[in-house]
């Protein structure tokens, strides 16, 4: 891999979502997904010419994420792809479960997708709600087989607990391995309290068994 200069965040202004995950903060405002598209000022091109590796002083990762699904966000493949194109690696959040959008980013070049990277939310009681399991597999699959890379991600709720041995059996049968767990805090504190109603030990009890580094 280059060796990168910068992290760059960009956040999509989409306010879109097909899932209503009960631990996301977004989802729970008394106004939340508007159903809105993002309004993009500038095109693809004006934005990779403003983030050209010349500028920012060599290669950068650059993270994308909507207030919402990534991926139903009108042009987004556009966006990371004119950004990649330049040399940098993106990272997109996403639920990778709209696959039209999918496809389009793994029609991409082969040197372009190897500098593509999905951070799958797997959010597993939607997925199960939804009957998209299975959906989210097979593009986790198929991103996999196109040179890209999928970094699979759990977020730790209350709710999942009595779940917790279902998820691992899909996982490691779908996947070869557990997911990575992505803790929840409760914005609605000023410290870095954990959105949990469970003690400590407990919690630790149950989401340390997926020794997951993150």
């Amino acid at each position: 891999m280059d060796k990168m200069e910068k992290m760059l965040l960009f956040a999509v202004p989409t306010s879109i979502c097909n899932f209503r995950c009960m631990y996301c903060y977004i989802a729970q405002r008394p106004v939340h997904y508007q159903g809105l598209q993002a309004d993009m000022k500038y095109s693809p091109e004006q934005v990779a010419y403003a983030c050209r590796p010349e500028r920012l002083g060599g290669l950068a990762y650059m993270n994308f994420c909507g207030e919402g699904e990534t991926l139903l966000s009108r042009d987004i493949d556009l966006y990371v792809r004119a950004l990649v194109e330049r040399g940098h690696y993106a990272e997109v959040v996403t639920n990778l479960t709209i696959t039209p959008m999918v496809n389009k980013f793994l029609a991409w070049p082969a040197e372009l997708r190897a500098r593509l990277e999905f951070k799958c939310s797997f959010h597993y009681m939607e997925l199960k709600k939804r009957g998209l399991l299975q959906t989210f597999a097979d593009n986790v699959h198929r991103v996999w087989d196109a040179g890209a890379s999928a970094n699979i991600e759990v977020t730790p709720h209350d709710e999942l607990v009595p779940y917790a041995d279902e998820l691992k059996e899909f996982s490691m049968k779908n996947f070869g391995a557990l997911p990575h767990l992505t803790i929840a805090r409760d914005d609605r504190t000023k410290g870095i309290d954990y959105l949990t109603s469970l003690p400590m030990d407990e919690y630790d009890r149950v989401w340390g068994s997926f020794d997951s580094e993150f």
